[in-house]
């Protein structure tokens, strides 16, 4: 893509620079994003090619193969590539200084040689080239795209929280208390998405994960009459926030991460309901007739 290009190109045959072919005077065949030159008439043998660019706003980086053996070796100071194209480096080096790559293939594996040689305008398939792409790390806002991700996991381990303490502690939560904390949970995806825009990603998580646990705890402190209960909601709450954290950082592993915490998750739940009587739950007033039945065989079990 010209466009990329901040000054003209400079191509040097033998080390001995040569004058650019006009784009209207190039074959039919190249397409119109080219730069080329005329090849002197006194070559003989094997001779070197370099081009030198300045780019600028440039995204990957691609060469076409059109010879009947191509190697080509890049290095960058970029510490993010991403590999595409035609075919993968044969050998690749990536470090935090930058990476070096090596590329070989020919003419049999890209078919974009004999398209260009018919002359058939596929001498810029872009799909036969091979290419790097360099690739942004994650930052404060791709970060925050990430976690409106995962808000439907807080959202709903969060409500599956509340239904929990529903069926064990039996104690009636209103849907307008769910709704409340939910919006509270909303609350801190919005606080996220603005601080991130003027402060330090990791600060603008603590910051609103700290804020919008502190309101749910005090609510729920209130909500479910127990200082014990919705602060230790409200921590709970926090260490999950931590782990989403965690699997926001974990570029390669995000997946892995969010499947087992959702395995955790899953698992807890089974565990402790594992023993309930959901029919006596569906069923209003069997719950609390079958506890006081429960407790009422117990005492005659304990009668001398």
């Amino acid at each position: 893509d010209l466009r990329g290009l901040v000054e003209r190109p400079q191509i040097l045959v033998n080390d001995v620079p040569l004058p650019l072919v006009e784009t209207e005077q190039l074959p039919d065949g190249v397409g119109g994003n080219a730069v080329a030159v005329a090849l002197p008439t006194d070559l003989s043998g094997a001779f070197t090619v370099k081009v030198r660019l300045n780019l600028n706003g440039t995204e990957s980086l691609g060469a076409l193969p059109l010879a009947k053996e191509t190697r080509m070796a890049l290095r960058a100071d970029w510490p993010h590539p991403s590999f595409e194209g035609l075919v993968l480096p044969v050998e690749r080096e990536i470090t935090h200084d930058g990476f070096t790559s090596q590329w070989r293939t020919n003419s049999l594996a890209a078919a974009s040689v004999i398209h260009c040689a018919r002359g058939d305008a596929a001498c810029g398939d872009s799909g036969q080239a091979l290419r790097v792409r360099l690739v942004q790390p994650v930052t404060g806002l791709l970060s925050s795209e990430r976690a409106l991700k995962y808000s439907y996991l807080i959202v709903g381990l969060t409500f599956a929280a509340f239904f929990l303490f529903e069926v064990l502690r039996r104690y009636p939560l209103h849907a307008m208390q769910y709704l409340l904390v939910g919006l509270a949970l909303a609350m801190f995806y919005l606080l996220l998405v603005a601080l991130s825009e003027h402060i330090d990603f990791l600060l603008a998580y603590l910051v609103a994960a700290l804020s919008c646990c502190a309101l749910i705890g005090i609510y729920l402190m209130a909500a479910m009459r127990s200082l014990k209960a919705g602060w230790t909601f409200a921590l709970s709450l926090l260490l999950v926030q931590g782990l989403i954290y965690g699997i926001l950082m974990a570029e390669d592993y995000a997946l892995l991460l969010g499947a087992l915490l959702l395995f955790a998750a899953l698992a807890a739940v089974m565990v402790v309901t594992r023993k309930l009587d959901w029919y006596a739950f569906a069923v209003p007033g069997k719950a609390a007739a079958k506890v006081q039945a429960n407790a009422d065989s117990a005492q005659r079990g304990n009668a001398p």
